[in-house]
């Protein structure tokens, strides 16, 4: 389909795209896509970096956690594992985490230019997997928020920004659920259970083999230096949702 392009994605219209892009240059294949995304997720890095040095006030211990940030990611075996794959995640994490590096500059000085490159970030980030259609604002905003509260008129501006751009995709996959419900491809849909059952045992962090228990245990610990503390439980919680 992103070879082609011929019709619409069912979601993910911009990793659609940005694959139909690249394969203009290389090989239509799932290869080049696996290492189009090995490419990106050692640029995730460098955002990465920089947004857990800004959320830290102390200036001696800013350099010393984008570093071990970033050193910390690219070790991580879920990291290993999901940037060699063809997984949408891995675009939509990149434009997610250069918009998060750019809010609390742009809030803190307001700095417009900052604000509209996160609100074009934002809007991939949610066109390129249907949940981050839902999650990559109010994480974005969450985590930017423990650096610089912005003004009504800034967050006004992002919110009003990406929804605009997010609204033909949120009709669009609302149409093609619609299909899908229509023809039996969604049976759980209507089932509670299958979904609280999914979100019980669906949590990657407790899975040593991908997540080791050190990453689990450093942010527990991180959260006990008050420097630190708001910025690491934001965090947490944006990488939960």
């Amino acid at each position: 389909q992103a070879a082609k392009l011929d019709r619409l994605p069912r979601y993910g219209s911009a990793t659609t795209l940005l694959d139909h892009a690249v394969f203009q240059l290389f090989q239509a294949h799932h290869r080049t896509v696996q290492d189009l995304h090995v490419v990106l997720g050692a640029l995730t890095l460098l955002p990465l970096g920089v947004l857990a040095g800004r959320l830290v006030a102390d200036p001696l211990v800013r350099t010393w956690a984008a570093l071990a940030t970033a050193w910390a990611a690219a070790l991580l075996p879920l990291s290993v594992l999901d940037h060699g794959s063809e997984s949408m995640l891995v675009p939509a994490f990149l434009w997610w985490t250069a918009a998060a590096a750019l809010l609390p500059a742009a809030f803190a000085h307001r700095r417009w230019s900052d604000l509209t490159a996160a609100a074009v970030l934002l809007s991939l980030c949610g066109l390129s997997r249907p949940d981050c259609l839902v999650l990559a604002l109010p994480t974005a905003l969450a985590v930017a928020w423990t650096v610089a509260r912005p003004d009504r008129a800034m967050a006004a501006a992002l919110v009003g920004a990406v929804g605009l751009c997010s609204l033909p995709g949120v009709a669009w996959l609302r149409a093609r659920a619609a299909e899908d419900l229509a023809a039996g491809n969604l049976p759980h849909w209507n089932d509670p259970a299958w979904f609280v059952d999914r979100f019980m045992h669906g949590w990657v962090v407790l899975a040593p083999a991908v997540y080791p228990l050190t990453a689990t245990c450093l942010p527990i610990l991180a959260a006990l230096w008050p420097t630190v503390r708001r910025a690491v439980l934001v965090l947490a919680l944006t990488a939960v949702a």
